[in-house]
């Protein structure tokens, strides 16, 4: 889920419900499609876009078993 209003220079969050983490600690790497990336173990984030534009958000979650899950998402960010 994305929370926040999609303007240029507020901050968005993103939640993920953890499944995977059942069986351990799961992984989450984020790519915001604007350059930036994250690898965390939360399976929430913020991040704020500086451009305005199309983004395409990608998620990858790896649980201990290297068992992957992925996901995208698109976002368009508003000057306003």
């Amino acid at each position: 889920t994305m929370t926040g209003a999609p303007i240029l220079g507020l901050s968005l969050t993103f939640k993920v419900k953890d499944h995977m983490g059942e069986i351990g600690q799961t992984n989450y790497y984020w790519d915001f499609g604007d350059g930036t990336v994250l690898e965390t173990t939360s399976n929430q984030v913020t991040h704020t876009y500086n451009t305005v534009d199309f983004h395409t958000i990608r998620l990858v979650a790896e649980n201990p078993e290297y068992e992957l899950a992925t996901t995208t998402a698109i976002v368009r960010i508003l000057p306003f």
